[in-house]
């Protein structure tokens, strides 16, 4: 009997220790993230917006919490479009950096348009071009950081990811969504959407890093670093899909 008795009572402490550690508090403290995220495809201009000629919808990548949904398969479609009504749009596609695209009709198109990624859709106006192109940035530096060991706590040292920094001399022109980086193009050929891009967080901004590296509980963003001694290019794109001009820089 007491052997029954002891072979209870240790299987009602291992369903009590099994539910605390299954509360989300417990979780949370034992290292598990409390919420899953993810970057997914979205848009810049907010609904109703007006979308100039010489400009187009611009998706970016946005941070996001829940699961991410499957993966596009190899050679699938894109998932970004231009539709009226129920027909699609033929579109000039402009890959700025990995999950950064413009799409602009390649007809001359007025009024309503609606935009989807994905099962996401958003309605836009389509406009005449505007009267000023978007000014490009000023003065760009960029440096490389390797990847090196920090000094860690118990578990002893740990390796801080690489990652690119980028300075300019002047803020971005009112209505700038990010700034993208891309290695320069080689003569004759067309620029590459390689590279990485970021948004600003502030229309006065004039420093910005970037790391593809993610952490235990947060994703890494989509792009690519450029190397010490690669000849790339900066522009800024605004959330209208206009493009500035390409300012030439070097990593250092």
């Amino acid at each position: 009997m007491r052997t029954r008795v002891s072979g209870w009572g240790l299987g009602l402490m291992m369903l009590v220790v099994l539910a605390i550690l299954g509360s989300p508090s417990e979780r949370a403290r034992a290292g598990a993230c409390a919420t899953i995220r993810h970057f997914e495809t979205s848009f810049a201009a907010e609904a109703g917006a007006a979308i100039p000629a010489d400009g187009g919808v611009l998706f970016a990548p946005t941070l996001a919490s829940g699961r991410p949904g499957p993966a596009p398969e190899a050679n699938a479609p894109p998932r970004e479009s231009l539709r009226r009504g129920t027909r699609a749009l033929p579109s000039t596609r402009i890959e700025l950096a990995p999950g950064w695209v413009v799409l602009r009709p390649r007809a001359r198109t007025t009024g309503a348009i609606r935009a989807m990624a994905g099962s996401s859709q958003r309605e836009f106006t389509m406009a005449r071009a505007s009267t000023e192109p978007l000014a490009p940035p000023s003065g760009p530096r960029l440096r490389f950081y390797p990847s090196r060991q920090v000094q860690g706590g118990p578990r002893g040292p740990s390796t801080a990811a690489a990652y690119n920094t980028l300075t300019i001399s002047a803020p971005a022109p009112a209505g700038t969504f990010g700034v993208v980086v891309r290695n320069a193009p080689a003569s004759g050929r067309p620029a590459v959407g390689d590279g990485f891009a970021v948004p600003l967080d502030a229309p006065d901004q004039v420093s910005f890093s970037f790391s593809n590296a993610g952490g235990r509980c947060q994703p890494g963003r989509p792009g690519q670093l450029v190397q010490q001694g690669a000849a790339v290019e900066v522009l800024f794109v605004d959330a209208q899909g206009r493009v500035s001009e390409a300012v030439a820089a070097t990593v250092q």
